[in-house]
């Protein structure tokens, strides 16, 4: 879809109770924006209607990454009248914080018999006919106008507050006529499908290395292979930053920033300004696995890391020096081995359900021998390296969506028609 720069195009950020000094406009051939109240543009909560009698899809706030334009139940569940109600291609915007804060947006799809329900903790927004496009309205709920307003009006006790419903009835945006909506979501669309299949084909790349692991360790193991530990084969927490450390800026990467192996930033920080749980040293092909709800998968196996790449103490960071790091990997992040530490982590007597470095130390296995432990690991090398690619492209794509998205929504950018 062709686009051309508007450079006459005016802010429209808005406060609550300021008035725009322009409610329409006309450029790029004439094509009118008007200026429209959130909650009379966009249907907040529309009427979904489900059967009781019936298990329903569901959507948990876990199943919401930052980044990722599209999110699916994970569970199944019978609906008892409690729950957010939606369909298919719904937006669930999260209304709780931290949540909206971390990005936790998404359109939703593959719901059973295109409906379902999650928590209580969303918005559920839908375009409205005649007047929004529903994609379009998906890339308006990530507009940092819309973000930063939401998070401006979010009320409550610390650490619990939430945006309300009514707050939407005081954001005033100027915004473009149907066709051209429907036009910024093709745009904008065409990049989050790339970025949709990249995330797939990654997924089942990994799915492939699970199947082959359990294959040759599992399903074909043999009596007389050694019994060891994670803690005889790899360092746990090997090092962290003292005093001598050289540099005064940190790529840091917190527990909430990767899930299920896919990182979705990188803060960049002046080391005295970074929180006190940015402590740990992370190198190539370390693992790391976040110690707080491990059913919530934040675990990934690092493959680029810059030399002043520090990790939260919130992980156990995992160095392999006797065994190939992706064996580990692919151990350690089993459906069987997850649901495991997160019994343990719920028997902690800590504020959240957590592990100690020690109960990943104790994790035992079947050591295979050399030889095909060299088989795996080849393989396994090349899988990952094409999910690095993957993921550079991922990182490439989602950056030209993030800087073209707020054009398109100001009109600074305009699409031709």
């Amino acid at each position: 879809m062709p686009i051309e720069m508007n450079k006459k195009a005016d802010s429209t950020r808005q406060q609550a109770g300021q008035t725009h000094s322009q409610t329409s406009r006309e450029s790029a051939g004439g094509r009118a924006w008007k200026e429209y109240r959130f909650s009379d543009f966009v249907q907040i909560a529309p009427k979904v209607t489900l059967n009781h009698a019936v298990s329903h899809s569901f959507v948990e706030m876990a199943d919401l990454q930052d980044g990722n334009k599209f999110c699916s139940a994970s569970v199944v569940k019978q609906f008892t009248g409690s729950g957010t109600k939606f369909q298919d291609f719904d937006t669930l915007f999260a209304r709780i914080t931290p949540c909206l804060e971390n990005g936790k947006i998404c359109q939703v799809r593959n719901l059973s018999e295109g409906k379902g329900f999650g928590s209580t903790e969303f918005h559920v927004l839908r375009g409205k006919e005649g007047l929004s496009d529903t994609g379009f309205v998906f890339y308006l709920s990530r507009f940092s106008d819309v973000r930063d307003f939401a998070e401006a009006n979010l009320h409550g006790t610390s650490g619990r507050q939430r945006v309300p419903r009514e707050a939407f009835d005081t954001l005033f945006l100027n915004l473009p006529p149907l066709p051209e909506q429907r036009s910024i979501a093709t745009v904008l669309s065409s990049l989050d499908d790339k970025i949709d299949l990249l995330h797939r084909q990654n997924k089942t790349l990994e799915g492939m290395a699970s199947t082959l692991w359990r294959k040759m360790f599992v399903e074909e193991a043999r009596i007389g292979w050694k019994t060891t530990t994670v803690g005889e084969v790899a360092t746990i927490n090997g090092k962290s930053i003292d005093k001598d450390y050289p540099f005064e800026e940190i790529d840091y990467l917190d527990t909430g920033s990767i899930t299920e192996g896919r990182i979705s930033e990188y803060q960049h920080l002046q080391l005295k300004d970074a929180p006190s749980r940015a402590r740990r040293f992370v190198q190539k092909n370390d693992i790391v696995v976040s110690m707080v709800r491990p059913i919530q998968k934040h675990y990934g196996i690092l493959k680029k890391v810059a030399p002043n790449t520090i990790a939260s103490t919130g992980f156990v960071v995992i160095s392999c020096h006797k065994i190939d790091p992706h064996f580990l990997y692919v151990l350690l992040t089993q459906k069987e081995m997850t649901e495991f530490l997160d019994i343990i982590a719920e028997a902690s007597t800590t504020t959240y359900p957590s592990l100690a470095p020690s109960d990943i130390e104790k994790i035992d296995f079947q050591m295979p021998p050399a030889e095909l432990l060299q088989q795996f690991s080849e393989y396994a090398g090349h899988v990952w390296d094409k999910i690095e690619g993957n993921n550079s492209q991922i990182r490439t794509l989602s950056k030209t969506r993030d800087t073209i998205l707020p054009k398109l929504m100001s009109g600074e950018i305009r699409v031709k028609l």
